[in-house]
C-alpha cells in the first residue's frame, strides 16, 4: 500500500515538471495533504467505508441518483460502488482523477476549495486538448497504421471540439480507439487516441473544509456517462 502511494506522488511530481497545466496545490495547506494521502489509501485499496469518510453529509452529484440534488453518503457509495454499477470502473474513475492533482482555488476571501483534476481549470476545454501521457503519437490519419508525425508529453493543443456532429473529419472510431482531429503549431492536422486526452477525463471533484475538516462536496459527471 505504502509503495503504491509513494509511486503515485511521485508520478504526480513528474506530470506537473511537464505541464504548467497540471499542477497540485496539496502542499498548500497541511491538513489537505493528509486528507489526500487518506483518499488516496482508501482508492487504491478500494476500501467502500474509507472513501465514504472523506464524503461530506450531503454531497451534490449532478444525476438522478437521490430525490435532490445532494445525496447522502449512503445513496453516494451505493451509486459508485455497488455491484450493478460497475464499481472497478468508479474506483479506476477516482484514481485517474485524482492523479493528476488538486488545483486550489479562493472562492471567497479566505476560503479556498480544492478542485480535481487540477488540469480542468486551466485548461479552455472548449478549444483546447491536453495530452495526459509520454511521448504519445500525434499520427497523419486516425489510425495505429498511420505515420507517426509528432510525439506529445503533456502538450496542449488546439482541438476540433465539433462532437455533436461526429464527423469523420474530427472524430473517429477506428483500431478500437476513439480518435481525435487536433492541430499542431504549423497548422499540419493530426489524430490521437481520445482516451490518452483531456478529452477522456469528465469526473470533477470538489474539496471543502466543513467544521475544520476537508471534505468531497461535489462530484460532477456529464450527463449521460
Amino acid at each position: 500500500m505504502k509503495t503504491k502511494l509513494l509511486l503515485l506522488l511521485l508520478m504526480t511530481f513528474s506530470i506537473s515538471s511537464f505541464s504548467q497545466i497540471i499542477k497540485d496545490d496539496s502542499y498548500l495547506d497541511t491538513d489537505f495533504v493528509k486528507f489526500k494521502t487518506s483518499l488516496m489509501q482508501s482508492v487504491i485499496s478500494k476500501d467502500e467505508a474509507g472513501f465514504a469518510k472523506h464524503l461530506a453529509s450531503k454531497v451534490l452529484i449532478m444525476k438522478d441518483v437521490c430525490d435532490s440534488p445532494k445525496c447522502s453518503k449512503d445513496a453516494v457509495i451505493q451509486y459508485f460502488f455497488s455491484d450493478d454499477n460497475n464499481p472497478q470502473s468508479s474506483w479506476k474513475s477516482f484514481f485517474n482523477t485524482f492523479r493528476f492533482g488538486f488545483m486550489r482555488v479562493e472562492e471567497n476571501p479566505k476560503e479556498f476549495a480544492f478542485f480535481a483534476p487540477s488540469f480542468k481549470y486551466n485548461l479552455e476545454s472548449e478549444s483546447k486538448l491536453l495530452i495526459l501521457g509520454e511521448n504519445v503519437n500525434i499520427r497523419k490519419k486516425p489510425s495505429l497504421n498511420a505515420k507517426i508525425i509528432k510525439k506529445a508529453s503533456y502538450e496542449e493543443f488546439e482541438y476540433n471540439d465539433d462532437s455533436n456532429t461526429f464527423s469523420e473529419s474530427n472524430i473517429n472510431v477506428n483500431d478500437g480507439y476513439l480518435w481525435l482531429e487536433v492541430f499542431l503549431k504549423n497548422g499540419e492536422k493530426g489524430y490521437v487516441v481520445a482516451k490518452l486526452t483531456s478529452y477522456y477525463y469528465d469526473t470533477q471533484i470538489k474539496v471543502e473544509k466543513i467544521n475544520g475538516q476537508w471534505k468531497i462536496t461535489e462530484i460532477i459527471e456529464p450527463i449521460g456517462c
